[in-house]
């Protein structure tokens, strides 16, 4: 017991470093610039209500408006935040927690948080940073009720408006309610009443239709004003053409421009190839793992030197207008490197669990991002996007890190 205690405090102490380094950094952050700036504007001529009026995304926006006015309570609250992200990827993971792995989450949270913040530290970090944090600690009750450990009464109530708050993010939001669903199937095969689940589930489906609701209908939507000033022909596209734009959107962005999204993407690939290389004698799946770093680095490379590109007409990230452009050869490319990254996924896991936990984390992660092509602001809306899908690959990172140590998987109870 006292083993167990010291080890825990040892991780702890570990949050508390990263709290600090955080919380010194952000001393020095500047936080007048892109959205920021002009919600510092905004919130100098008008009170909260007004503030929110005609918004799609109460409250981020609210929370938003409190920190612009109150910006020295963002600098404190921020690293908390990312504090709690770090703590709710390691106890979400089917691992057992060492200093190595904490400390690698902690460095590693720091990509995707720096590409939410194109837009400005404040607004972009609000509405990305803490919905996915709030969101991902609202697993925390589904990972203790699957391994059969009590939840705490005053947690629980605590998480609510969490979850409430998460659901303003949609990307999030429809994560959760995958997730959320799935769950509730397993424990009803189960037939185990779970009363918590089931309102984090229909609290997650609410969500998801006021954020239909407050998106696209209403002659003030935020669908209708953006699609006039990001995508003027968006609302001319079907679902399979919106399906295609998220997907060749995603994949263009990771593999043929070296920005933020190719650098994430890059390093994970690389890390997978490594791994194959150092646990695989098959030539067959080392081979495999080299095509998503090389094909990156060729034409990710490239897009330097050159206008031109293979995907055509999807060179346009960050355009004022953009437009669609249906590349199926590209898109053949893309699909070959996601079943490449999957096939790698599944052959560097032996536990059966760990295999469909890191496979359905990648998978989410990918349709987070692929949700971005229902909307109009696919292109003008950044790297942040990527997010979610970022920390797909940081969960999986630990589990194949962490694979060959006595673990608990969190899908034991498949072997």
């Amino acid at each position: 017991m006292k083993e167990k205690l010291y080890t825990l405090t040892n991780q702890y102490k570990i949050y508390i470093v990263f709290f600090i380094i955080a919380l010194f950094i952000h001393m020095f952050l500047p936080l007048s610039w892109a959205d920021d700036a002009v919600f510092m504007k905004k919130v100098a001529e008008a009170d909260i209500l007004s503030f929110l009026n005609g918004s799609a995304r109460p409250f981020t926006d609210g929370m938003t408006y409190i920190l612009i006015k109150n910006q020295w309570l963002w600098r404190i609250l921020n690293p908390l935040i990312l504090t709690f992200l770090s703590l709710s990827i390691i106890k979400t993971a089917p691992i057992m927690p060492d200093k190595k792995s904490i400390i690698l989450v902690c460095a590693s949270i720091t990509f995707p948080t720096m590409i939410m913040v194109d837009a400005g530290f404040v607004a972009t970090t609000v509405n990305y940073l803490w919905a996915v944090t709030f969101g991902l600690l609202n697993l925390l009750p589904l990972v203790n009720s699957y391994y059969g450990r009590k939840n705490n009464m005053v947690i629980l109530a605590l998480l609510i408006p969490l979850l409430i708050y998460s659901t303003n993010m949609q990307q999030m939001c429809a994560v959760l309610l995958a997730v959320f669903l799935f769950a509730n199937i397993y424990f009803i095969a189960k037939k185990t009443f779970k009363p918590y689940l089931i309102l984090q589930f229909a609290i997650t489906l609410l969500g998801t239709l006021s954020s239909l609701s407050l998106n696209f209908t209403g002659d003030n939507s935020r669908f209708v004003r953006e699609s006039g000033r990001y995508f003027p022909d968006f609302d001319k596209l079907n679902i399979f053409e919106k399906t295609e734009l998220g997907f060749s959107s995603t994949f263009y962005c990771m593999t043929m421009e070296t920005r933020f999204a190719f650098a994430g993407f890059i390093v994970f690939a690389s890390f997978l190839a490594v791994m194959c290389f150092k646990k695989k004698k098959s030539i067959l799946i080392k081979a495999l793992s080299c095509v998503p770093v090389v094909y990156s680095l060729v034409f990710g490379v490239a897009s330097l030197f050159t206008e031109s590109s293979i995907a055509g007409d999807l060179k346009h990230f960050r355009m004022t207008k953009a437009f669609y452009s249906f590349e199926p050869v590209v898109d053949i490319i893309f699909i070959i490197i996601l079943v490449v990254l999957m096939f790698c996924i599944w052959n560097l896991l032996e536990d059966m669990g760990q295999k469909l936990f890191a496979e359905s984390a990648f998978l989410l992660g990918l349709g987070s991002r692929m949700l971005m092509g229902f909307s109009p602001t696919v292109w003008a809306s950044g790297y942040r996007t990527f997010c979610i899908m970022f920390i797909s690959f940081i969960y999986i990172a630990l589990i194949v890190l962490n694979q060959n140590k006595k673990t608990k998987s969190l899908m034991i109870k498949f072997k």
